[in-house]
Order: structure tokens, then sequence, then C-alpha cells
């Protein structure tokens, strides 16, 4: 995994955890179901909002949906 990669996993899995208060391991070798974890919907907009601000990012209304796990918002910013 490339360096830039794993930072932008461990930046989204730190406001992941954050947002939810539930402590999410960080580091190269992150289990599957980790980035699989979901949320609820109230949680899901603070990650989002937390998200756009953390990677100056913004993030559409349909691409919103989109972001339903750690794995698909790193997918996104790893294009971005």
């Amino acid at each position: 995994m490339s360096n830039k990669i794993e930072k932008i996993e461990n930046e989204v899995i730190s406001i992941i955890s954050k947002e939810t208060k539930i402590k999410l391991a960080k580091n190269s070798k992150i289990n599957k179901s980790v980035l699989k974890f979901k949320w609820d919907s109230l949680q899901h907009i603070k990650i989002i909002i937390a998200i756009e601000k953390k990677f100056k990012v913004k993030i559409g209304i349909s691409t919103v949906d989109k972001l339903h796990n750690i794995k698909s918002i790193v997918n996104f910013l790893k294009k971005k």
C-alpha cells in the first residue's frame, strides 16, 4: 500500500472514530471488516462534513450516498 493511500486511510479512520465515538484501529494492516464498518445517518452527515473540511473537497449530493463505508470514502479521496 502506498504511503499516500495509507495516510488517507488513517485520516478517514480517525475522523470516523471521532464522529462515531468508536475507536477503530489505524495501521497498514487494517482488518477488512473495519473497512466495511457502517454508521447511522446523522453520523454520516457529520463524517461527510469532516471529510470535506479535512481534505478540502466538495462532495456532491449524488456522491454522498455512495460513501457508505471507509473503503468507499478512501477510494473517492484517492481520485481527488
